[in-house]
């Protein structure tokens, strides 16, 4: 898909499956938004599940987005797959 067509990067929780659904173009030039969404992301839930099925494109800053939101679950003492 050509860069102009991709959706911005997004997240979605889903408390009643305990899923964080990613979606869109996890590249740099559209994650400024998701940054701050996720910047104080917290489940409720001590699992979770981390959906990247609908990711359109990834590249090392929006792996390095989600290796961040890995860090922080783990540090609040949550358990994600």
């Amino acid at each position: 898909m050509p860069t102009s067509e991709r959706l911005p990067a997004n997240a979605v929780w889903l408390s009643e499956t305990a899923v964080l659904r990613l979606s869109g173009a996890w590249v740099t030039s559209g994650l400024a938004g998701v940054e701050m969404q996720l910047a104080g992301f917290s489940a409720e839930t001590p699992r979770l599940t981390i959906d990247a099925y609908d990711l359109d494109a990834l590249d090392t800053a929006g792996a390095l987005v989600i290796y961040r939101l890995l860090e922080g679950l783990e540090g609040q003492g949550k358990a994600a797959q």
